[in-house]
């Protein structure tokens, strides 16, 4: 896939078929959008492109990084992802954005939205404005309706909300994929090491929203597969009571490597318990050597 970030680069050579959205969690809706897109560009024989932008406009915090949202496009099949700079588009009339830049800049053949899509100054273009200006500049607007799981319509703040509650199967229900943090790995107090429970450190990005502070059957990829793990959240108030600095620390089953430096994803399938401050490290070890009993429970079956 072709990263694009800056306005001079974002000039296509070739027709595509132009997916517009924020695309925050890369859920289910979203994911149904890219697969139209691929569908449609091969059937143009031309390129499909995902168009955004730099920045989170939102304000809130985002179910994936833009790193992490990156990838889950990539995954969709996309050709091209175009992250435009804001402020160089923000003031720009919803019509004049159809014009300059979907159809002039990169010469959509095809558009793809949401039902409730909003797009130019103040979001005024919608759905219907693509429509009409479909008809009148030559390309095919495709609207596609919202998704619907167990009941509810699927959104980012549907899938952050449940996300905020530890509800990770529902939230991975509406996502289409586990939630799942990528982080480098750091060097933690290495106290697991001493009670035959290694793990890996990770500080979570600031703008990432993470689950309640507590224990969670998760998945580490490493070496080309997904390793089951068991993934504490919080501020370890055993080891230290004193301290604010939330991390993420894993230890994965079956695996004694250094991994110092790397590079890592995370899943997080399940909650076990909150996060609790203990009378003694023998305490700790016993509930950590039981957390890891419960996550090879969950995952058997």
């Amino acid at each position: 896939m072709v990263l694009i970030h800056c306005s001079k680069d974002a000039v296509m050579h070739k027709d595509t078929v132009v997916v517009i959205g924020k695309f925050d969690g890369v859920h289910l809706g979203h994911r149904l959008l890219f697969d139209r897109a691929v569908v449609e560009a091969e059937k143009r024989q031309c390129q499909s492109a995902a168009f955004t932008f730099d920045r989170n406009l939102s304000g809130n915090k985002v179910i994936s990084t833009r790193e992490e949202k990156r990838s889950l496009i990539e995954e969709r099949g996309m050709d091209i992802l175009i992250e435009y700079p804001f402020t160089e588009i923000m003031s720009m009339e919803a019509e004049e954005f159809v014009r300059e830049i979907l159809v002039k800049r990169l010469r959509a053949k095809a558009v793809i939205a949401g039902s409730d899509c909003g797009f130019g100054k103040n979001r005024g273009g919608n759905a219907e404005l693509l429509l009409r200006l479909s008809r009148e500049l030559g390309f095919e607007a495709v609207i596609l309706d919202k998704v619907i799981v167990d009941g509810q319509t699927v959104s980012s703040t549907l899938a952050r909300g449940l996300i905020e509650e530890g509800r990770m199967e529902e939230a991975s229900r509406i996502l289409g994929h586990e939630f799942f943090m990528r982080g480098f790995v750091v060097k933690g107090n290495q106290l697991g090491r001493t009670w035959d429970f290694p793990t890996i450190n990770m500080l979570p990005d600031e703008h990432k929203i993470m689950p309640p502070n507590g224990v969670y059957a998760s998945r580490v990829f490493l070496d080309g597969i997904w390793r089951d793990s068991v993934t504490n959240i919080g501020r370890k108030p055993t080891v230290d009571s004193r301290n604010e600095v939330v991390s993420v620390e894993t230890y994965i089953f079956d695996y004694s490597g250094n991994l110092y430096g790397q590079t890592l994803d995370v899943r997080l399938y399940h909650f076990i318990r909150e996060e609790k401050r203990f009378e003694s490290f023998k305490a700790l070890k016993e509930q950590i050597g039981a957390d890891c009993e419960t996550t090879r429970r969950y995952f058997c079956g």
